[in-house]
Formats: C-alpha cells, sequence, structure tokens
C-alpha cells in the first residue's frame, strides 16, 4: 500500500497524517531498482522523467576532447574577432566526440555523436559532466533548440567633435541549433556504476517483452 501523508509531529519519530492510500501496482512493483525506499524512487522517477526529455540516449566511449572549431585534426582553429568581457560564469566550453557502440533512444546514422559540454568548475556549471578521453558509459543526450551566443554588435558612440566613433565588435562562443549538449550529472553514467540509465534501460526492455 502506498500512502500519500502530511507532516504532524517530529521528534525520536515521525507522526504523519494519511491524505489518502492506493494499493501498489504490480508494474510497479516490479520495476527494477524501485526498493522500498521513498527516497530512491524518488530519484528513480526523476531520473526517468529526465530520459524521457532527453533527444538521445547512447552508450559508448569518448575518443577525443577538443575545443570548439577543432573539428578535424590539422585545421586551424578559428581566431576570435576580439576577446569578450570575462565572466566567472563562463562555461569554457569543450566537445567531447563519442563513439557509439549502441543507440537506446532516439535516430542517429553516424558512429559517433560531438557533445558540448561546460569545462569550467564554476558553481553554476558543478554538476556538468567533464568529460574525458576513454570514459566509456550511458549518455542522455540533449538537442539545442534555439542558437544561443553572447554575440554584441558594433556599438557606435558619438566623438568629441561629433564624429562616429566605432567599438570593436565582441564575438562570444555560439553553440548551434541541433548540436547536443550535456548539462546535467544524470546525463552520464558509467558503465562501471549500477542504477541510473542502466535501471531505465532494462525497465524499457521489460516493457517492451510485456
Amino acid at each position: 500500500m502506498i500512502f500519500h501523508t502530511t507532516g504532524w509531529m517530529y521528534g525520536d519519530s515521525v507522526a504523519v497524517r494519511s491524505l489518502r492510500q492506493e494499493p501498489v501496482k504490480s508494474s510497479r512493483a516490479a520495476l527494477p531498482g524501485a526498493g522500498d525506499d521513498p527516497v530512491e524512487r524518488r530519484a528513480q522517477r526523476e531520473k526517468r522523467e529526465h530520459f524521457d526529455v532527453a533527444d538521445l540516449v547512447v552508450s559508448g566511449k569518448v575518443v577525443a576532447v577538443r575545443r570548439p572549431g577543432d573539428s578535424a585534426p590539422g585545421r586551424k582553429r578559428a581566431r576570435a574577432e576580439a576577446p569578450g568581457p570575462i565572466s566567472e560564469h563562463d562555461p569554457e566550453w569543450r566537445e567531447a566526440v563519442i563513439e557509439v557502440d549502441k543507440v537506446h533512444k532516439g535516430a542517429l546514422k553516424k558512429k559517433q555523436v560531438v557533445v558540448r559540454f561546460p569545462a569550467s568548475s564554476d558553481v553554476m556549471w558543478l554538476g556538468a559532466p567533464k568529460f574525458q578521453a576513454g570514459q566509456e558509459g550511458y549518455f542522455m543526450l540533449h538537442r539545442v533548440k534555439s542558437e544561443k551566443s553572447t554575440t554584441k554588435g558594433t556599438k557606435k558612440q558619438k566623438g568629441e567633435k561629433g564624429g562616429v566613433r566605432v567599438a570593436g565588435a565582441v564575438k562570444a562562443d555560439t553553440v548551434a541549433v541541433g548540436s547536443y549538449q550535456a548539462l546535467d550529472s544524470a546525463d552520464f553514467l558509467p558503465s562501471s556504476e549500477p542504477g541510473g540509465i542502466k535501471t531505465i534501460l532494462e525497465s524499457e526492455s521489460i516493457n517492451r517483452k510485456k
């Protein structure tokens, strides 16, 4: 039986008021990794929701990590037009090249997929995966829906004699539409670790067999 409750008294033990009850459904009881711990069940439910909104789920290996623009060996990286203002929240974008073993959700015609992730250790990006070459596991990837850029156009200012002075353009990094990102700690699970994406895929496999 599942009890939906609200807190009543707190001390060495906890007393609650029951709002409603519902029987445990067989499908929920059979969910791998569900367990009896409500905190674990909630974490698994959140992972499931994260899986549902992912555009591409693959298993594979990180074969290279590079700076954006270094798309081919020997190719010179595009030079920035002018340095932008430094921010402590700069994501320091990197690209991980993943050699795909299997596609678990979504469609991918190539054997490799490129994923952008923030290499910065700033608190804003602390939870994001920091990929390194050689890592193997499961990746939940999210497609960029709209172009993201902090590019600033040229700014014209009048001089002392009525002339026009043009400030230099500041061009920042742009995340292209259709590319993939990994920004959440749940977006990657190493092959050696249990739970997470593995549990969800096991559940998907059970549901397909029914």
